[in-house]
């Protein structure tokens, strides 16, 4: 039966995410992370820290600025500092955070991925606007 658009919007991330996401180290190498975007078919890879703490993402769009820039022969950590800064943010969520919530950061920042962490903050999963669309049309049968 088909949902309620209403209730679809209160639902919690961990009911659109993808679990165990693709993630690498800030010392691993960048070749690494264009690698896996292409490998894997994904979006994004999280950059988390030795505790598996989310703490950056490389996008399909970070990785054609490396590629313009010419960055492959450095570390993730070298590259992010060049490409975003010290002050590097990065939106994340937590496993209730309901959808509503998860919209409003995609709207308002301008992105298309959010890590998803536990309660210590460690990387449990990924959620992307398309796992949105897709889950959403599945459920409310658009």
């Amino acid at each position: 039966m088909e949902e309620n658009f209403w209730e679809i919007l209160k639902k919690p991330a961990k009911e659109f995410m993808t679990a165990k996401p693709f993630y690498l180290f800030e010392k691993d190498p960048i070749e690494w992370a264009i690698d896996g975007l292409v490998k894997y078919r994904i979006g994004s890879i999280i950059i988390v820290n030795e505790r598996y703490q989310p703490i950056d993402i490389i996008t399909e769009s970070d990785a054609m600025e490396i590629l313009q820039e010419g960055l492959l022969k450095m570390s993730i950590g070298e590259v992010l500092k060049i490409l975003k800064g010290e002050e590097r943010k990065l939106y994340t969520v937590r496993e209730n955070t309901p959808l509503k919530d998860i919209l409003a950061i995609f709207t308002a920042h301008d992105i298309k991925h959010l890590p998803v962490v536990n309660e210590k903050g460690e990387l449990v999963g990924i959620i992307s606007a398309s796992d949105v669309l897709k889950k959403f049309v599945q459920t409310a049968g658009v």
